[in-house]
């Protein structure tokens, strides 16, 4: 082969390889991959057996109830994105219909409620599994879950625990 030929072949090969490297890169470095939610729930369930120190029993039935209660709640998140789809719909209307939109809220609400009961349900059922002092442990993450969520409001309330020992400072 003549020289030209051979140099020809060496530019298109370092192109290609160049070009395969920069892909492997950009997938691997910069293209984030998406959770989907049963990931996130295998995750948070093996983080939360960690913490906790479940057997292997435990672990299974945590999942169990776990897995239970997302098929519970699916069809009642469906139902609740419905709900605000039409709130917002209603919104977007140019003579907007205050009674509708207040049976909407009313209706929002009601979907909300069956999902925190059913949610609380949920947890009391893992007493029945859990030791005393995992108990204890249990809840005390949970009770850092539920206000972890106070910090990410606009307009952040100060929890319990800060307006108990404000109150008792005086």
């Amino acid at each position: 082969m003549s020289k030209k030929t051979l140099t020809w072949l060496l530019i298109f090969s370092i192109i290609i390889n160049i070009s395969t490297i920069t892909t492997f890169s950009y997938h691997r470095w910069f293209k984030p991959t998406k959770k989907t939610e049963k990931t996130y729930r295998s995750t948070h369930i093996e983080s939360l057996s960690k913490k906790l120190g479940l057997t292997e029993e435990q672990a299974r039935q945590v999942r169990e109830l776990r897995s239970n209660l997302w098929q519970e709640l699916k069809p009642l998140r469906n139902q609740l994105n419905d709900e605000r789809g039409h709130f917002i719909q209603i919104l977007k209307q140019d003579t907007i219909n205050i009674d509708k939109l207040h049976k909407r809220i009313d209706s929002i609400a009601e979907i909300q409620k069956q999902m925190q009961r059913k949610t609380v349900e949920n947890m009391v059922a893992h007493q029945s599994i859990l030791t005393l002092e995992q108990r204890k442990k249990f809840f005390t993450i949970m009770t850092k879950r539920m206000h972890s969520n106070e910090s990410k409001r606009r307009h952040p309330q100060k929890s319990i625990k800060e307006k108990n020992e404000k109150d008792n400072k005086f």
